[in-house]
């Protein structure tokens, strides 16, 4: 995964804005069939731990979708890397996870832009979202840290455009965009402080393998609940599955099952061996 510093993000994220945004929020939907996407010159790279987005390649878009906040924009991030760590497959998860656990969302929190955005007028919104562990599902032989009990992490928030107050939430394709009420699945590794020269001190923290390690699991069924920022049904889950799909994810695979079936697919998985994606960054 490619590194970015806060400062390349905040111009990424303005140079975004300032090309895709339209002028006020998205008009209102079409009717149900008629095609509402939009293509744009960028695609996005998440970065799971932080949740930031920067605009990253060509060939992306944006589609527009009902939410309970208002209209809801998707981004598209293919083409590029949205995992911290590979998160797609059960291998992935065994091999680096050091816990997955069921969490349900307790509360999240707007996290202000900048100064520097509100004076520009446009920039995004984060959140910052906390869960309590309900239920450990798997752990590793030899974890970092024992398992927690509550986890926090910035997760998908807003987009603005002018006003910080004229604002609409966004998400990335084929990922959770993880709001209060819903129940998780979340596939976690304990990531040491960094201190890499020139950028701001990260301090030690619990993160998602990636997002597809962050899984809707509402009422203990795989892919029931928040999902692209919209409650998803079993069926829709088992619908979206396509067994050919290179990119079919261990949640793909599994909708609509419970979690004693993804428990058991974990404890019967051989972990592979691992690799370094993060130079290390030690601080003193």
């Amino acid at each position: 995964m490619t590194d970015l510093d806060q400062a390349d993000l905040s111009r990424a994220l303005r140079a975004f804005v300032d090309d895709n945004t339209p002028t006020g929020p998205p008009p209102p939907l079409r009717a149900e069939g008629d095609d509402v996407r939009r293509r744009l010159p960028v695609t996005w790279l998440v970065a799971a731990a932080v949740v930031l987005l920067a605009a990253a390649a060509a060939g992306g878009w944006w589609l527009q979708r009902d939410s309970a906040d208002g209209q809801l924009v998707v981004l598209d991030q293919a083409g590029a890397s949205s995992d911290h760590l590979p998160s797609t497959t059960a291998e992935d998860w065994v091999t680096y996870a050091d816990h997955v656990l069921v969490v349900t969302v307790t509360d999240d929190a707007e996290i202000p832009p900048s100064e520097e955005e509100v004076q520009l007028g446009e920039g995004l919104i984060g959140r910052q979202v906390t869960m309590s562990v309900d239920r450990v599902l798997w752990s590793h032989p030899d974890p970092d840290r024992p398992a927690p009990e509550t986890v926090s992490w910035q997760a998908w928030g807003w987009q603005f455009k002018g006003d910080p107050d004229g604002r609409w939430p966004v998400v990335g394709s084929n990922t959770a965009r993880v709001e209060p009420g819903h129940t998780y699945v979340v596939a976690l590794a304990w990531e040491e402080a960094r201190c890499a020269q020139g950028d701001a001190r990260v301090p030690a923290q619990w993160v998602p393998l990636g997002g597809a390690a962050v899984v809707p699991a509402d009422g203990g069924i795989i892919g029931v609940g928040e999902f692209e920022g919209r409650d998803q049904t079993a069926e829709q889950a088992k619908a979206a599955d396509s067994p050919g799909d290179p990119n079919r994810t261990l949640s793909d695979r599994l909708a609509g099952e419970d979690l004693a079936e993804l428990a058991a697919e974990l404890e019967r998985t051989t972990p592979g061996e691992p690799e370094v994606f993060t130079p290390p960054a030690p601080c003193p």
